[in-house]
């Protein structure tokens, strides 16, 4: 409101600049003259109308570049507002994941009884390369169970935490970093190389907030190198589009 006010108070200034400056050079000018000094002094009354106008029409420049700057500067607040308030551009505060799956046989008995360091399961965030990822690891202790009573497969559970946030560390990554993720390493303890993955899904959250979901493809992996022991059975997730 202020500033609408003084922008049509120094507008208003300027266009009675203009016009008082037009008036004293109509004034100034006449068909005939008195005397020599009535003709000099209609001339310079004349000259005080052109610079009158010359100021005012100044005055109106200086008001429409202020006036341009002004409003450019408001815009760049409101769209650097947005951008802050954009959960996109917030740091991960919180990371999580959840993994449901569907292995194929009703019986849990040829799972693996735990072994190792505490955690059932990890997930790796990775770009396009299932080897590597530029996001923490994230861990689970627990996973639970359950028979498909429509079907003949096992449904398994589990939700993933961060262990070590990347912001505790020091650095800062914003939540639209997690679309360069396509792919999702699930290294599972209690599978056998044996299992036979039906499918499945995994939904990634970030700040409590459902970010992108992942689909699991049927997979079966016969490898012995792999499900057993000292070495986890790996599950791969792909990003759904």
């Amino acid at each position: 409101m202020v500033k609408s006010l003084l922008l049509a108070a120094f507008a208003a200034l300027g266009a009675a600049a203009v016009a008082w400056g037009l008036w004293l050079e109509l004034s100034g000018e006449s068909e005939s003259y008195e005397n020599i000094a009535d003709f000099r002094k209609s001339k310079a009354r004349a000259r005080r109308g052109l610079r009158w106008v010359f100021w005012g029409v100044v005055a109106e420049m200086l008001l429409g570049f202020a006036v341009a700057t002004w409003d450019g500067w408001e815009i760049s607040q409101a769209k650097l507002a947005i951008a802050q308030n954009d959960p996109q551009n917030a740091n991960i505060t919180d990371i999580a994941a959840f993994a449901v799956f569907c292995v194929k046989g009703r019986s849990f008995d040829s799972d693996l009884p735990h072994w190792g360091s505490p955690w059932v399961a990890q997930m790796l965030l990775c770009k396009n390369d299932l080897s590597s990822s530029s996001f923490d690891v994230l861990i689970a202790e627990h996973f639970s169970t359950s028979v498909d009573m429509m079907g003949d497969d096992r449904l398994y559970k589990i939700r993933f935490h961060a262990e070590n946030l990347s912001e505790a560390q020091g650095s800062k990554t914003p939540v639209k970093a997690l679309d360069a993720v396509n792919l999702l390493r699930i290294d599972v303890k209690f599978l056998t190389n044996s299992s036979e993955i039906v499918n499945g899904a995994v939904w990634l959250v970030a700040n409590n907030n459902i970010h992108k979901q992942f689909q699991i493809l049927p997979k079966t992996d016969t490898n012995p190198a792999f499900g057993h022991p000292g070495v986890p059975y790996t599950v791969v997730a792909t990003n759904v589009p």
